[in-house]
């Protein structure tokens, strides 16, 4: 995938579609998403202690094969001020995998993009729902922090890469070029990494009943950033 691209916020998570193909391959990938978004969201609101991107995968794993698949977690430098651009770049933009090189050099671009954007402002006010219990306790609670990025290389074909880590800062104006000092987080940072392939003879026959299950939330959960100037080469 080259640089023509299209950034498209589905609930917490941010999708790059190439721009030739964004029609046609956006409602499979989109509405499975928006779904699994959904019900993980439901489940860690009875349930806190249970993992929101496993209870995603629970549910696109029943149409999506995941043929590979990494985690890496490590601690934040002392005196250390990175963004999740800074992270992801580190990890995946020195890689040998197209797919990663694609995705730093995707989030470097999304973290250029105003917060104002509505669909950044839209990601954005997700991200906050995961702080709201917290704030309510305690000014400067931790709180859990996820963004998942998905690369959509074909109508068929993910890559995704999420990151979960918990912090004391409310979610800044554009949540990928926010810093993080390590004296604003806790524990660990984690990143995991999945592809996937759509299984077409078990999606095919839901797929009308899933987009009935999303329809009345598009509205809510999914919009087209809008960048203001081109990409350079």
């Amino acid at each position: 995938m080259d640089c023509n691209y299209s950034f498209v916020v589905v609930g917490r998570a941010v999708v790059i579609v190439s721009d030739a193909d964004r029609l046609a391959m956006g409602t499979d990938v989109i509405n499975s998403l928006l779904l699994a978004q959904l019900v993980a969201n439901k489940k860690v609101q009875r349930n806190p202690a249970r993992n929101w991107y496993d209870a995603c995968l629970q549910v696109l794993d029943d149409f999506w094969v995941r043929h590979s698949r990494a985690q890496n977690t490590w601690r934040p430098p002392q005196d250390s001020s990175e963004s999740a651009v800074d992270w992801i770049n580190a990890a995946m933009g020195n890689g040998n995998l197209n797919e990663g090189q694609t995705i730093a050099a995707a989030v470097k671009r999304l973290a250029a993009v105003p917060g104002a954007d509505p669909a950044i402002d839209m990601l954005r006010k997700h991200l906050q729902g995961d702080h709201v219990g917290a704030s309510l306790e305690a000014v400067g609670a931790l709180s859990n922090t996820r963004l998942l990025v998905v690369l959509a290389q074909s109508p068929n074909s993910l890559t995704s890469v999420y990151l979960e880590f918990q912090s004391h800062l409310e979610v800044g104006p554009n949540p990928f070029a926010q810093l993080y000092r390590a004296s604003d987080m806790q524990g660990s940072i984690c990143m995991r990494y999945d592809q996937a392939q759509l299984a077409e003879v078990i999606y095919g026959p839901v797929r009308k009943a899933i987009a009935l299950k999303v329809q009345g939330k598009l509205e809510a959960n999914v919009a087209v950033v809008i960048e203001s100037e081109a990409p350079v080469n």
